[in-house]
Protein backbone atom coordinates (compact mmCIF):
# COMPACT_ATOMS: atom_id res chain seq x y z
CA UNK A 1 0.00 0.00 0.00
CA UNK A 2 1.48 3.16 -0.98
CA UNK A 3 2.33 5.97 2.00
CA UNK A 4 0.35 8.46 1.96
CA UNK A 5 1.36 11.94 3.88
CA UNK A 6 -1.59 14.23 5.35
CA UNK A 7 -0.63 17.61 6.95
CA UNK A 8 -3.59 19.48 6.13
CA UNK A 9 -7.51 18.42 5.16
CA UNK A 10 -10.14 21.17 4.69
CA UNK A 11 -13.33 19.02 5.05
CA UNK A 12 -17.21 20.79 3.73
CA UNK A 13 -19.39 19.03 5.63
CA UNK A 14 -23.10 19.34 4.71
CA UNK A 15 -26.48 20.27 6.15
CA UNK A 16 -27.60 17.15 7.90
CA UNK A 17 -31.56 16.15 8.09
CA UNK A 18 -32.30 16.86 4.43
CA UNK A 19 -33.56 13.80 3.00
CA UNK A 20 -30.82 11.98 1.04
CA UNK A 21 -28.28 14.85 1.99
CA UNK A 22 -24.51 13.37 2.40
CA UNK A 23 -23.62 12.52 5.96
CA UNK A 24 -20.10 12.96 7.37
CA UNK A 25 -19.34 11.45 10.78
CA UNK A 26 -17.81 13.01 13.58
CA UNK A 27 -16.30 11.26 16.27
CA UNK A 28 -16.49 12.27 19.79
CA UNK A 29 -13.40 14.34 19.94
CA UNK A 30 -14.67 16.68 16.88
CA UNK A 31 -12.40 14.58 15.06
CA UNK A 32 -13.36 14.13 11.21
CA UNK A 33 -11.49 10.80 10.14
CA UNK A 34 -10.67 11.09 6.51
CA UNK A 35 -10.84 7.31 4.90
CA UNK A 36 -7.42 6.81 2.88
CA UNK A 37 -6.54 4.17 1.00
CA UNK A 38 -9.04 1.81 3.59
CA UNK A 39 -7.10 3.38 6.67
CA UNK A 40 -8.74 6.28 8.90
CA UNK A 41 -5.99 8.73 10.08
CA UNK A 42 -7.31 11.16 12.83
CA UNK A 43 -6.76 14.98 11.71
CA UNK A 44 -7.36 17.44 14.57
CA UNK A 45 -9.24 20.97 13.90
CA UNK A 46 -6.20 22.62 13.02
CA UNK A 47 -5.01 20.57 10.79
CA UNK A 48 -1.81 19.14 12.36
CA UNK A 49 -2.26 15.56 13.06
CA UNK A 50 -0.23 14.61 16.30
CA UNK A 51 -0.82 10.66 15.70
CA UNK A 52 0.93 10.70 12.02
CA UNK A 53 3.41 7.63 11.99
CA UNK A 54 5.74 9.42 9.99
CA UNK A 55 6.60 11.86 12.89
CA UNK A 56 10.14 10.36 14.09
CA UNK A 57 12.12 13.08 16.05
CA UNK A 58 11.83 16.91 16.62
CA UNK A 59 14.31 19.37 16.00
CA UNK A 60 15.88 22.42 18.13
CA UNK A 61 17.46 25.33 16.54
CA UNK A 62 18.69 28.28 18.45
CA UNK A 63 20.31 31.92 17.76
CA UNK A 64 24.72 31.15 18.27
CA UNK A 65 24.79 33.56 20.72
CA UNK A 66 23.14 35.80 23.28
CA UNK A 67 23.80 38.49 26.06
CA UNK A 68 22.85 37.84 29.66
CA UNK A 69 18.86 38.90 30.15
CA UNK A 70 17.96 37.83 26.24
CA UNK A 71 14.91 36.13 25.84
CA UNK A 72 15.52 32.55 24.85
CA UNK A 73 14.54 32.08 21.60
CA UNK A 74 14.88 28.57 20.11
CA UNK A 75 12.44 27.19 17.70
CA UNK A 76 11.16 23.82 17.36
CA UNK A 77 10.31 21.37 14.00
CA UNK A 78 8.89 17.63 13.46
CA UNK A 79 11.01 15.85 11.42
CA UNK A 80 9.25 13.46 9.20
CA UNK A 81 9.90 9.92 7.77
CA UNK A 82 11.25 11.76 5.07
CA UNK A 83 13.81 13.62 6.73
CA UNK A 84 11.36 17.05 6.17
CA UNK A 85 11.31 19.75 8.67
CA UNK A 86 7.96 20.84 9.92
CA UNK A 87 7.52 23.58 12.77
CA UNK A 88 5.44 22.81 15.09
CA UNK A 89 1.63 25.18 15.66
CA UNK A 90 1.47 27.16 17.91
CA UNK A 91 -1.27 25.37 19.39
CA UNK A 92 0.47 22.22 20.07
CA UNK A 93 2.58 21.85 23.52
CA UNK A 94 6.14 22.50 23.30
CA UNK A 95 8.72 21.85 26.45
CA UNK A 96 12.10 23.36 26.08
CA UNK A 97 15.49 21.63 28.29
CA UNK A 98 17.85 23.71 29.13
CA UNK A 99 21.48 23.12 30.27
CA UNK A 100 23.41 23.75 32.69
CA UNK A 101 20.50 24.05 35.08
CA UNK A 102 19.84 27.91 36.06
CA UNK A 103 21.18 28.69 32.65
CA UNK A 104 17.53 30.47 32.49
CA UNK A 105 14.80 32.02 34.54
CA UNK A 106 11.54 32.42 33.90
CA UNK A 107 10.04 36.07 33.74
CA UNK A 108 6.83 36.49 35.78
CA UNK A 109 5.41 39.31 34.28
CA UNK A 110 5.92 37.53 29.90
CA UNK A 111 6.37 33.75 31.11
CA UNK A 112 9.41 34.02 28.76
CA UNK A 113 12.48 32.12 29.15
CA UNK A 114 15.14 34.50 29.91
CA UNK A 115 18.89 33.50 29.76
CA UNK A 116 21.53 34.28 32.84
CA UNK A 117 24.11 32.58 32.72
CA UNK A 118 27.26 33.60 30.70
CA UNK A 119 29.16 30.50 28.90
CA UNK A 120 28.03 27.48 26.36
CA UNK A 121 24.58 26.14 27.30
CA UNK A 122 22.16 23.96 25.09
CA UNK A 123 18.67 24.27 24.60
CA UNK A 124 16.01 20.99 23.27
CA UNK A 125 12.55 20.91 22.62
CA UNK A 126 9.78 18.18 23.63
CA UNK A 127 7.32 17.82 22.09
CA UNK A 128 4.61 15.50 24.48
CA UNK A 129 1.98 14.57 22.40
CA UNK A 130 4.10 12.90 20.14
CA UNK A 131 5.91 11.36 22.86
CA UNK A 132 9.63 12.71 21.39
CA UNK A 133 12.23 14.89 22.32
CA UNK A 134 15.30 16.34 20.43
CA UNK A 135 18.28 14.11 21.57
CA UNK A 136 20.76 16.42 19.73
CA UNK A 137 20.16 19.79 21.76
CA UNK A 138 21.16 23.42 19.89
CA UNK A 139 23.90 25.02 21.31
CA UNK A 140 24.83 28.34 22.26
CA UNK A 141 26.83 30.73 24.23
CA UNK A 142 26.07 33.42 26.62
CA UNK A 143 27.54 36.88 26.97
CA UNK A 144 28.04 39.14 30.02
CA UNK A 145 25.10 41.74 30.52
CA UNK A 146 25.28 45.10 31.34
CA UNK A 147 28.41 45.55 33.57
CA UNK A 148 27.76 46.46 37.07
CA UNK A 149 31.20 46.44 39.03
CA UNK A 150 34.25 46.73 38.15
CA UNK A 151 37.70 45.30 40.44
CA UNK A 152 41.18 45.96 39.21
CA UNK A 153 43.15 42.82 39.21
CA UNK A 154 46.69 42.64 39.77
CA UNK A 155 50.49 40.82 41.02
CA UNK A 156 50.27 41.30 44.58
CA UNK A 157 53.55 42.41 44.63
CA UNK A 158 55.43 43.54 41.20
CA UNK A 159 59.27 44.67 40.56
CA UNK A 160 59.66 48.63 40.25
CA UNK A 161 60.26 49.59 36.68
CA UNK A 162 58.56 46.03 35.32
CA UNK A 163 55.90 46.22 33.48
CA UNK A 164 52.80 44.43 35.38
CA UNK A 165 49.94 43.20 33.08
CA UNK A 166 47.00 44.08 34.87
CA UNK A 167 43.02 42.62 34.34
CA UNK A 168 39.83 44.13 35.49
CA UNK A 169 36.55 41.61 36.97
CA UNK A 170 33.57 42.69 35.61
CA UNK A 171 30.19 41.52 37.00
CA UNK A 172 26.83 41.94 35.39
CA UNK A 173 23.75 42.43 36.78
CA UNK A 174 23.16 38.74 36.80
CA UNK A 175 26.11 38.06 38.76
CA UNK A 176 28.21 36.84 36.12
CA UNK A 177 32.22 37.72 36.44
CA UNK A 178 34.93 37.76 33.73
CA UNK A 179 38.36 39.32 33.92
CA UNK A 180 38.39 41.34 31.11
CA UNK A 181 42.21 43.79 29.79
CA UNK A 182 40.45 46.38 27.62
CA UNK A 183 39.32 48.66 29.91
CA UNK A 184 40.59 52.10 31.49
CA UNK A 185 43.31 51.36 33.86
CA UNK A 186 44.33 54.66 36.19
CA UNK A 187 47.42 54.60 37.92
CA UNK A 188 48.20 57.86 39.14
CA UNK A 189 51.64 57.36 40.78
CA UNK A 190 52.74 55.04 37.96
CA UNK A 191 55.93 56.06 35.53
CA UNK A 192 53.82 54.67 32.18
CA UNK A 193 50.69 53.18 31.55
CA UNK A 194 50.28 51.43 27.89
CA UNK A 195 46.90 49.73 27.69
CA UNK A 196 46.71 47.29 30.45
CA UNK A 197 50.36 47.07 31.40
CA UNK A 198 51.53 49.61 34.02
CA UNK A 199 54.91 50.41 35.18
CA UNK A 200 56.38 51.82 38.72
CA UNK A 201 59.61 52.91 39.72
CA UNK A 202 58.79 53.85 42.95
CA UNK A 203 58.70 51.29 45.54
CA UNK A 204 55.72 50.90 48.30
CA UNK A 205 51.79 50.49 48.28
CA UNK A 206 50.34 52.36 45.24
CA UNK A 207 46.58 52.98 43.92
CA UNK A 208 45.36 51.53 41.11
CA UNK A 209 42.19 51.29 39.24
CA UNK A 210 39.99 50.00 36.06
CA UNK A 211 37.03 51.66 35.01
CA UNK A 212 34.29 50.68 32.36
CA UNK A 213 31.23 52.76 31.42
CA UNK A 214 28.28 52.94 34.02
CA UNK A 215 29.96 50.78 36.43
CA UNK A 216 31.04 50.62 40.00
CA UNK A 217 34.37 51.15 40.63
CA UNK A 218 36.76 49.25 42.97
CA UNK A 219 39.85 50.51 43.61
CA UNK A 220 43.25 48.61 44.66
CA UNK A 221 46.76 48.80 45.10
CA UNK A 222 49.34 47.01 44.12
CA UNK A 223 52.54 46.71 46.48
CA UNK A 224 55.68 47.71 44.07
CA UNK A 225 59.35 46.36 45.13
CA UNK A 226 62.66 47.80 44.85
CA UNK A 227 64.85 46.10 41.85
CA UNK A 228 68.55 45.18 42.37
CA UNK A 229 70.52 46.85 43.58
CA UNK A 230 73.05 48.70 42.06
CA UNK A 231 74.75 51.45 44.70
CA UNK A 232 75.81 50.89 48.31
CA UNK A 233 76.55 53.33 50.54
CA UNK A 234 78.68 53.58 53.78
CA UNK A 235 77.42 56.98 55.84
CA UNK A 236 78.42 58.11 59.17
CA UNK A 237 76.04 58.05 61.43
CA UNK A 238 77.00 61.21 62.95
CA UNK A 239 77.05 63.88 60.49
CA UNK A 240 79.78 66.08 61.92
CA UNK A 241 82.31 62.24 62.25
CA UNK A 242 82.32 63.00 58.43
CA UNK A 243 84.50 60.09 57.52
CA UNK A 244 87.54 61.20 60.19
CA UNK A 245 88.03 59.58 63.48
CA UNK A 246 89.94 59.79 66.87
CA UNK A 247 91.85 56.56 68.20
CA UNK A 248 90.15 54.15 70.46
CA UNK A 249 86.46 55.98 69.25
CA UNK A 250 83.64 53.57 68.56
CA UNK A 251 81.51 54.97 65.70
CA UNK A 252 78.10 54.07 64.18
CA UNK A 253 77.99 53.86 60.51
CA UNK A 254 74.57 53.44 58.54
CA UNK A 255 74.78 50.78 55.27
CA UNK A 256 72.32 51.74 52.55
CA UNK A 257 71.47 49.46 49.44
CA UNK A 258 69.87 51.12 46.59
CA UNK A 259 68.10 50.57 42.90
CA UNK A 260 68.41 51.74 39.96
CA UNK A 261 65.42 54.67 41.16
CA UNK A 262 67.18 55.32 44.32
CA UNK A 263 64.32 52.77 46.34
CA UNK A 264 66.34 52.04 49.28
CA UNK A 265 66.87 48.01 49.01
CA UNK A 266 66.48 46.05 52.42
CA UNK A 267 69.49 43.38 52.48
CA UNK A 268 72.55 42.51 54.49
CA UNK A 269 75.75 43.27 54.22
CA UNK A 270 79.68 42.11 54.89
CA UNK A 271 80.76 44.92 56.82
CA UNK A 272 84.92 45.05 57.29
CA UNK A 273 87.57 47.16 58.24
CA UNK A 274 91.57 46.94 58.00
CA UNK A 275 94.09 47.70 60.26
CA UNK A 276 92.81 45.92 63.27
CA UNK A 277 89.74 47.92 63.40
CA UNK A 278 86.98 46.28 65.36
CA UNK A 279 84.19 45.75 63.63
CA UNK A 280 80.48 44.95 65.69
CA UNK A 281 77.21 45.07 63.48
CA UNK A 282 77.54 48.67 61.80
CA UNK A 283 79.90 49.89 64.87
CA UNK A 284 83.31 50.70 64.14
CA UNK A 285 86.24 50.97 66.93
CA UNK A 286 89.35 52.00 65.58
CA UNK A 287 92.21 50.79 67.45
CA UNK A 288 95.11 52.18 65.04
CA UNK A 289 96.07 55.59 64.20
CA UNK A 290 95.92 56.35 59.96
CA UNK A 291 94.14 56.00 57.36
CA UNK A 292 91.31 52.92 58.08
CA UNK A 293 89.39 51.49 55.07
CA UNK A 294 85.71 50.30 55.66
CA UNK A 295 84.03 48.02 52.99
CA UNK A 296 80.40 46.60 52.93
CA UNK A 297 79.59 44.64 50.37
CA UNK A 298 75.74 43.24 49.36
CA UNK A 299 74.97 39.78 48.51
CA UNK A 300 75.20 40.38 44.56
CA UNK A 301 78.77 41.75 44.99
CA UNK A 302 78.08 45.91 44.74
CA UNK A 303 80.06 47.30 47.34
CA UNK A 304 81.35 50.75 48.71
CA UNK A 305 84.60 51.43 50.22
CA UNK A 306 85.60 54.42 52.30
CA UNK A 307 88.58 55.64 53.98
CA UNK A 308 88.21 56.95 57.78
CA UNK A 309 90.95 59.29 58.49
CA UNK A 310 92.16 57.89 62.35
CA UNK A 311 93.78 60.79 65.07
CA UNK A 312 95.56 60.29 67.72
CA UNK A 313 93.75 61.28 70.65
CA UNK A 314 95.85 63.99 71.00
CA UNK A 315 95.60 65.54 67.40
CA UNK A 316 92.02 64.61 67.31
CA UNK A 317 89.90 67.45 66.24
CA UNK A 318 86.74 66.87 67.98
Amino acid sequence: MAAVRIFMVAVAVAAVGCSGAPQVPINDAGVVPVEVDSGIVPVDAGGFNTQDPMWVSVETTSPESYVAGDKLTPACALVDGFGDLHPVPDFVDVVYHVLPEGAVVRDLLTGNLVVTKTGAASVACEVPSVGLVDTSPAAYRVSMGTIMEATVVAPATVTAGVAAGLGCEVVDEYGNSEVIFDAAFEAPTATVVLGNEVTWEGAGTQPVTCSVPGAIVHAGVVTVSPGDIVRVHILPGVAEYWYSACLGGTYPYTLVANDVYANVVETTFVFTADLGALVVGSNVTFNTTGNTVLRATAPNGVEDVVIVRVYAVADCPF
